[in-house]
């Protein structure tokens, strides 16, 4: 176990592979590399870490968090670790903050890989992701969801943030693509990890919503890859990346009929995509 220490705290890092290449999952890194299956571990050397995203490591000052300092966070990983032109691998909203850090880092970086990001998160965007999903959404999913988002609201719950597993598994019909998935499986994916909810909170509450993405966006100079299900009801990534504006290499891949976790829904799509992504842009240079 690696570890880094960003503001005077100590974090681990988690090392796997010997693959020739180096990725750092950012965001809830270790629920991300988790995952991945072992063919995908084969392509890379893939370094993880929560940072204060989970309460045991939470950070005391998170509610002065913003999208600067997370970004600075992660390119001091980068640097402590000695990481060369690293890919760097986010999954959901933690790729918006991945996207950031290309635009002004990306002398740091080799490329990027997004899992079922979408650009923004706002009320807007969730306004119109919970309007897709009524006029979209098969009958027995939209029943579904309901029937979990009443169970949910019986849940005593003095704090929460959008991603505790209470909440996770409420909105599950809207990240599957499989809506009868198990609360059993879902906390087994989840296992042993406690997000840490007030850093949640500013990130999905305060960062997110006062952040745009496309302000800068053709400063990502490095190669970009967007692997995402057409049943992602959660942020609809493929329909909300259609009109907004995009890095100069970026490359999209439907991954089919699956939602918010494509890398565990269509694994066949998803490790070969990536390994054909990698053959094309392996010696990409970044444009001046």
């Amino acid at each position: 176990m690696l570890n880094v220490v960003i503001d005077n705290m100590t974090y681990p890092v988690q090392k796997i592979g010997q693959g020739p290449i180096a990725c750092l999952c950012v965001g809830l890194g270790n629920l991300l590399l988790r995952s991945l299956s072992d063919n995908f571990k084969e392509m890379f050397t893939l370094y993880a870490t929560d940072l204060y995203f989970t309460a045991e490591y939470k950070h005391p000052n998170a509610q002065s968090f913003t999208m600067t300092a997370l970004s600075s966070h992660v390119v001091e990983i980068i640097h402590q670790l000695h990481l060369r032109k690293p890919i760097l691998m986010a999954h959901s909203c933690f790729g918006i903050l991945a996207l950031e850090i290309a635009k002004y880092h990306h002398a740091d970086l080799g490329g990027v890989i997004l899992v079922a990001s979408a650009p923004q998160w706002n009320n807007a965007s969730i306004a119109f992701t919970d309007k897709y999903f009524k006029e979209h959404a098969e009958l027995e999913r939209i029943e579904n969801d309901h029937l979990r988002k009443q169970k949910y609201a019986l849940i005593e719950k003095p704090f929460d943030s959008e991603v505790s597993i209470d909440k996770y598994i409420a909105d599950s019909a809207r990240y599957w693509g499989d809506f009868t998935i198990s609360e059993e499986a879902i906390r087994l994916l989840w296992k042993d990890i406690q997000v840490d909810d007030v850093i949640i909170n500013q990130f999905f509450e305060y960062i997110l919503p006062n952040h745009n993405l496309s302000i800068d966006i053709e400063k990502v100079k490095v190669p970009t890859l967007l692997l995402a299900g057409e049943r992602d009801y959660d942020s609809l990534p493929l329909v909300q990346w259609e009109n907004f504006p995009k890095p100069r290499a970026f490359t999209v891949i439907n991954c089919g009929d699956v939602g918010h976790w494509p890398q565990l829904e269509n694994q066949q799509v998803f490790d070969k995509s990536v390994r054909e992504w990698i053959t094309v842009f392996i010696n990409f240079k970044d444009a001046d």
